[in-house]
């Protein structure tokens, strides 16, 4: 109770020395999470290429990649975008919450830092 600094972990306090914001978010909820959003891209593209139900581990593998990175006639995920749909969502969450309990919205003095990461990562930054 007095030591509040123990129940942080040592990434959330990198994270806060660099000024980087750390959203959690509840459990089962992939639209609030980019990295579910990441690999629905690369599953739907998949599923959208194998119409007959018949293909190689290697052309699955081949396939999900073409959804994430590219390739062909589809063009790459964009994480920035899909950082920005999920503070989009979290925020209509907030605001359907009829008892209350939330309130704000999130993205007020966020931005996705651009290029993080080649493309795969990004990371949300505080801005000054």
């Amino acid at each position: 109770m007095h030591k509040k600094e123990m129940l942080e972990s040592d990434l959330v306090r990198k994270f806060r020395k660099e000024e980087w914001h750390v959203l959690f978010t509840p459990p089962y909820c992939p639209d609030l999470q980019p990295i579910e959003l990441f690999w629905a891209a690369g599953k739907n593209w998949a599923r959208y290429l194998n119409t007959e139900h018949r293909r190689s581990i290697e052309k699955c593998i081949e396939d999900l990649r073409a959804g994430w990175y590219g390739g062909g006639a589809k063009e790459p995920a964009d994480c920035a975008k899909l950082v920005l749909h999920s503070l989009k969502k979290a925020n209509e969450r907030i605001s359907k919450d009829e008892d209350g309990i939330l309130v704000g919205r999130i993205e007020t003095g966020l931005t996705v830092k651009e290029g993080c990461g080649g493309g795969l990562l990004t990371s949300l930054v505080h801005e000054k």
